[in-house]
């Protein structure tokens, strides 16, 4: 009689190690090319963000303001300002949701009574598919309600400040109204708008990210300590302290000025569309203290060179 030969306890072990070896020299591989996948989707929702700023060049003769004034019932100015990214949305098939948003007609406290729920509502548009940020921004609290949270923040220029005033040499900063013909430096040479992301990658600490929808209506960057009024819900600037996914609470900063920070979770790097309309991925290791400024600024006359 013929005998039937089974697997020894000794061959299913080392069947079974060879599998987890072989998985484990996979699943890195499999791992860095989802990322790159992510990474590839986040380059082509900036690409769309630029075309659809251009588009609104176009329409308007003007660039979208980081956030405009709008005048309330009582004649002043209300408290919040509608940012760039509310400006766009026509041009990122998001045509509806601006008109029933109606910014200008209606202030962003109206919105937050009447609007709440649109104001909440992610984005895939404005949201990189590498972010771990959640749904809503516990950041920054309008009228303590959260907001939808973004990962796209417009470029106001080099440097921080707790001044009056907020422009730092960029395009977009509080009723900017600049136009591509003031991006003297060549619109491949500009940064115009860049990753954000609610904690630093490495370290954890709180930056703040950005909501796609409003900003407080203040002149200021921040003022002392974790701020959650800061303009950087919806911009962000660059400073010689620390470089790209830069952590302001390991460099001694003021905690002020973390909402400003671009950062990303892809690793090395953070990825910004130029005023040309092409998207790159700029190297957390970039100069901080030459390139940077050169880069975000519209208007220094610097060359900037290979980058």
């Amino acid at each position: 009689m013929t005998r039937r030969r089974a697997f020894t306890l000794v061959e299913l072990l080392v069947v079974i190690a060879i599998i987890g070896v072989l998985i484990a020299l996979l699943l890195p591989a499999v791992q860095q090319a989802r990322e790159s996948a992510r990474r590839m989707q986040c380059i082509n929702n900036l690409k769309q963000v630029g075309l659809a700023i251009h588009n609104y060049h176009d329409t308007h003769r003007v660039l979208p303001s980081g956030y405009i004034d709008v005048a309330n019932d009582s004649g002043g100015v209300d408290g919040y300002g509608w940012s760039w990214s509310v400006l766009i949305l026509p041009f990122v098939e998001q045509r509806a949701l601006h008109d029933q948003l109606s910014p200008g007609p209606q202030t962003v406290s109206q919105a937050l009574t009447s609007n709440l729920a649109l104001l909440q509502q992610p984005l895939t548009a404005y949201r990189c598919p590498s972010s771990v940020d959640e749904t809503l921004n516990s950041h920054y609290l309008f009228s303590g309600e959260k907001l939808a949270t973004s990962n796209y923040a417009a470029v106001a220029g080099y440097a921080y400040t707790n001044t009056t005033t907020l422009d730092r040499g960029g395009a977009f900063f509080r009723n900017s109204f600049k136009t591509l013909a003031d991006v003297h430096d060549g619109t491949s040479n500009t940064l115009m708008v860049g990753e954000k992301t609610l904690a630093h990658p490495r370290t954890k600490n709180i930056l703040g990210g950005a909501v796609w929808a409003a900003a407080n209506r203040t002149d200021r960057m921040g003022t002392s300590g974790q701020n959650t009024d800061s303009v950087g819900s919806c911009l962000g600037a660059l400073h010689s302290s620390h470089g790209l996914n830069g952590d302001p609470q390991a460099a001694g900063l003021d905690l002020a000025f973390a909402p400003m920070v671009y950062a990303s979770q892809h690793p090395g790097g953070v990825q910004f569309v130029l005023f040309d309309g092409s998207a790159r991925f700029l190297s957390e290791n970039l100069d901080q203290t030459t390139l940077l400024p050169n880069l975000a600024r519209i208007d220094d006359r610097n060359p900037v060179g290979e980058f």
